[in-house]
């Protein structure tokens, strides 16, 4: 099967492939046996295949990909042979072995992931973050306040196996109750599988968060056009800002167009993206008459609004202005088990734009095989880290309203205080956390930046409620108490 390089989704792709493991590895094994297979595996293998794909050369990327391989790329789907699928006697055994890993909640009993679960698994978690053995799966919910654990399910099951190795997908659903809501996450897992003795034991596993398109907050064509106009970037590029089907469209020296929705005020994001990439999101800023005077992007690019539309021609093309590098990986955790190998790493593509710099971040995890002497690449699942977005000041007294209690059923209670000149969140059990406010009733929580909330008022402007947004799910908390008087 040819895995066509323009039919994956190429930001993820270019990110992801090319020059994954410039750099640096660490390992178990003795410091020379390793820094001679990290040389061996670079050449003929990891560096073979970047540089395949940064020059399109299909042919050879394909030949070194295994037959077996299950490939993702960040989109949220998994490219694969289909003809390799197999329903037998090994895939139904390890499919059971996966439910019942992922149904347990900790504390609990541990005889399935001693006997399914290599001491030295590869395991990454939907936030990018690598696990302890006595840690996978990492399956509980992060949300300010606790829920009751309803059921987690698998579906869209893959797998792919010869007589030593196996690797699989699976999307898995956790449906978690909080009060009379019940909120659903959804995430792509792949996983490699090892003959061990007389039994299978799991390598690696990496589960990336599958998003929706947050629900949208309509606005009226008239406040729809405070953010009409156009925004420089730097001296070289501009970007025009229109009214486009209940939301706005943006083009960059009147290139192609993206279509952005409302999600809350002054907030927007792009629709339709694949479900394994996170929401890309813009922030308007406004003055102290509360006129538009800007935005900023996710990604942390800064635009100012400029009093008329430019003339395309007297702007010069952007990639003039642009570069862009991969620096080396970091974070990097390598494991081999004689022919078979599994790393997990991050690596940051920095892009200087029109004197801005970028910073885009990735965890991939991939599996590797000596297959006759010549490694194949078995797995791959990669996905894009989430930057904090920008923050915008706010005093300490304009915290006031949001202060007080909310709940989203009788088990899950949280109050929100002020700490060091921030709302704080403060759950009836565990930690608590800081939030930092992104635009008007919208904040998030800087080291966690898929989580936000959005607070809602009522018809007289009073605080009614909030919703917490965790990859674009959402549990709503109502306010408790007497808003007018403070008794929260």
């Amino acid at each position: 099967m040819r895995y066509e390089i323009h039919r994956l989704h190429r930001r993820a792709l270019i990110a992801t492939a090319a020059l994954v493991f410039m750099g640096l590895v660490t390992s178990e094994c003795a410091a020379e046996e390793q820094g001679e297979f990290e040389r061996l595996l670079q050449r003929v293998g990891i560096d073979a295949y970047s540089s395949a794909v940064e020059h399109g050369d299909q042919a050879t990327a394909d030949a070194l990909l295994d037959e077996d391989v299950l490939f993702s790329g960040g989109d949220g789907l998994v490219q694969r042979d289909e003809k390799r699928d197999r329903s037998d006697s090994i895939s139904v055994a390890i499919r059971s072995r996966t439910q019942v890993m992922r149904a347990i909640r900790f504390p609990g009993d541990r005889t399935p992931f001693d006997r399914d679960v290599d001491r030295s698994i590869v395991a990454v978690d939907e936030a990018g973050v690598p696990m302890r053995v006595v840690e996978f799966p990492r399956n509980e919910v992060a949300m300010f306040a606790g829920g009751l654990d309803v059921s987690r399910t698998i579906r869209d099951w893959v797998v792919h196996h010869d007589d030593r190795f196996a690797v699989a997908s699976y999307v898995e659903d956790q449906a978690t109750r909080f009060g009379g809501q019940v909120v659903h996450f959804n995430s792509l897992v792949v996983d490699s599988w090892a003959l061990e003795g007389s039994g299978w034991k799991l390598l690696a596993s990496q589960a990336v968060a599958l998003h929706n398109d947050p629900p949208t907050a309509p606005l009226v064509a008239s406040t729809l056009g405070d953010y009409v106009g156009a925004y420089a970037v730097g001296a070289e590029a501009s970007v025009s800002v229109e009214i486009y089907e209940g939301g706005l469209k943006t083009s960059l020296n009147g290139g192609a167009p993206t279509h952005y929705v409302c999600e809350s005020t002054d907030v927007f994001y792009a629709a339709g993206l694949p479900a394994g990439t996170p929401r890309s999101r813009i922030y308007f800023r406004r003055d102290g008459r509360r006129r538009i005077v800007g935005y900023e992007s996710g990604i942390g690019l800064s635009l100012h609004r400029l009093e008329s539309i430019p003339a395309l021609g007297k702007i010069a093309d952007p990639s003039d202005t642009v570069s862009s590098r991969m620096l080396p990986a970091q974070n990097l955790i390598v494991r081999r088990w004689g022919d078979i190998a599994v790393a997990t790493f991050i690596h940051e593509r920095v892009t200087q734009y029109d004197g801005q710099v970028l910073h885009t971040r990735y965890r991939s995890t991939e599996t590797w095989v000596d297959r006759h002497g010549t490694w194949k690449m078995l797995a791959l699942q990669s996905t894009q880290l989430e930057n904090a977005p920008p923050g915008m000041p706010l005093p300490t007294r304009e915290l006031s309203p949001y202060l007080g209690r909310y709940t989203a059923g009788a088990d899950s209670l949280i109050t929100l205080g002020e700490r060091d000149g921030a709302l704080f969140v403060s759950p009836a059990i565990g930690a608590g956390i800081s939030l930092r406010q992104v635009a008007p009733d919208d904040f998030v929580t800087p080291s966690a930046p898929w989580i936000s909330v959005i607070f809602q008022r009522d018809r007289t402007g009073e605080i009614a409620a909030l919703t917490e947004r965790i990859e674009d799910r959402d549990l709503v908390f109502e306010r408790i108490g007497d808003r007018k008087s403070g008794n929260h």
